[in-house]
This record gives C-alpha cells, structure tokens and sequence, in this order.
C-alpha cells in the first residue's frame, strides 16, 4: 500500500502507564482505509494524507518521571549577593519539561507568572531567579508615583511575598575608610585590630581580607574599601592601599584657618556634583 492509496487517516491515542521503567508514553495508532474499505494498523506509515509527521504532534509526549511536573516550597531566592526572604513560610514554585524541548519554573502566586526557562531545571531555575531578581528591583527602585497600574500590583504581591524588612536587614554595602593597624598583644597573629580614622576599633581576621593585608605592619596607615552589613557589622575588606597619613593637631588646625584670609582660600574639591 503506498500513500495514495490512503483515503482517510485516523489518529486513535492509547495510554500507557506505570510501565516497568517507571516512564509513561502517549502512543498513537495509525488506522488506514484502503479503497476496498478494509482498515489495517500501519506501523511504519507516520504521515496522515496532508503530510504531518505523527511523531511531531504536540500529543506525542516522552516524559520520564522526573521531568513531569513538580511542585516544592522554597523560603528564600538567592541571586548572587542579594537574598529575599520570603513570608508565611515561603512559596510554591512548580516546574516541568514541556513540549518546546525546555523545561520551565515559575510560581503561581505572580499573577502573570513570571517564568524561567532552560535547557536544564537548573538552567530554567536560575533563569527564574534572574527574572525574580530584575522585576523586583525595578520595582523597589521606584516611589510610589512612577509605579504604572500593573507595576503597582505586582509590587503589591512582592511586598506580600518578600519580607521587606528581613531583606534590609541581609543587605550589604561596600563603604571606603582609612585607618591603620593598631599595636596588638594577640598570640593569634592572624586576627588584627583596625583603628579608623574616626577612633573606632575592630577586630577583623586575615582570611577576611585581601592577600597583601596579611604584611601590613602595626602603625601603617592604609585607605580600605570594606563591605558591612545594613547593621554596620566589618564583614570583609574588599581592597586596601597603604598611605602616608598625618594626623594634625589641633594647635596645627587652628594655625591653617588662621591663615587663611576667607572661605575662597580653602581647597578646591575634586567630587564632581
């Protein structure tokens, strides 16, 4: 039988579950009507009279168990440094392998849902987090009146999944100080104590900062970039410089101002406005 001989075709879908591989298959069976009348199975024929390949309609599913979908509760994103907390216990978030050949996360709660995608689930999960991480702070970047009427409801469920305040609290900020290494009785000569500028002492060990901190010498003055916590807390210096740093007097203070004949005489500031 060739196709011409094929007056009608008829697509006639047969589930199998729980097979032994623990996989389940959509099969389809094809039924051709010869001109006599008489139907047979084809096994080999996967093209109906208008020339679609049976094997690439959206039916036509292979899906193992791991790849159908799921559903998890997460309690927090993570996105490179920023952490959102999430409230009443975290959110549902589902994925799945599609029929596009991706697989897909998204969470329901987000009315639409924001959607990753991705060759693997961790792809696609890394994809969402992405998308989680962007929309939100576009949107916490914005007052109130620069919000549009979508935007404002979305913000409205963001601020009803994160915890707004625990996030404030989990942020970080990288911050410039100068200060020196004070004289140090510690047997553990690898924790050092930081005197700033300002007089304020800290306690910060060399594993927390950049390599050529670990020769800075007691009494060497250096300019640091440091990275604190939304409470202040020294969590790491990022970068140091050593500088020549002289502490004026007061009697010295006093004698500059004195000199000089008006505020003009001051010096210029390099900070651009």
């Amino acid at each position: 039988m060739t196709v011409n001989d094929i007056k009608k075709t008829q697509f006639l879908p047969v589930e199998k579950q729980h097979s032994r591989d623990r996989e389940w298959v959509t099969k389809v069976k094809v039924i051709t009507q010869t001109p006599t009348g008489k139907s047979h199975a084809g096994k080999r024929n996967t093209t109906n009279e208008r020339g679609v390949d049976v094997k690439n309609l959206s039916g036509l599913i292979r899906l193992s168990e791991e790849q159908r979908a799921k559903q998890d509760l997460i309690s927090e994103v993570r996105f490179g440094d920023a952490v959102y907390p999430l409230q009443h216990g975290g959110i549902n978030v589902r994925y799945e392998f599609r029929s596009d050949n991706l697989w897909h996360f998204w969470a329901e709660v987000f009315s639409p849902p924001l959607y990753g995608k991705g060759n693997t689930l961790q792809d696609a999960q890394e994809d969402w987090k992405y998308r989680f991480h962007v929309t939100f702070q576009e949107l916490y970047t914005k007052c109130d009146f620069e919000r549009s009427e979508e935007e404002i409801k979305l913000w409205l469920i963001f601020k009803d999944v994160v915890d707004i305040s625990a996030y404030h609290a989990k942020r970080q900020f990288s911050l410039r100080e100068a200060g020196r290494i004070s004289e140090d009785s510690r047997s553990d000569q690898s924790v050092r104590t930081i005197e700033w500028v300002d007089n304020r002492k800290e306690i910060i060990h060399c594993q927390d900062a950049p390599p050529e901190f670990a020769v800075v010498k007691p009494g060497q003055h250096f300019e640091a970039e440091v990275l604190r916590s939304s409470t202040g807390q020294l969590l790491r210096i990022l970068a140091i410089r050593l500088v020549n740093y002289h502490e004026y007097t007061e009697n010295e203070i006093t004698k500059f101002l004195d000199a000089l004949s008006s505020s003009k005489d001051l010096p210029v500031s390099t900070i651009r406005k």
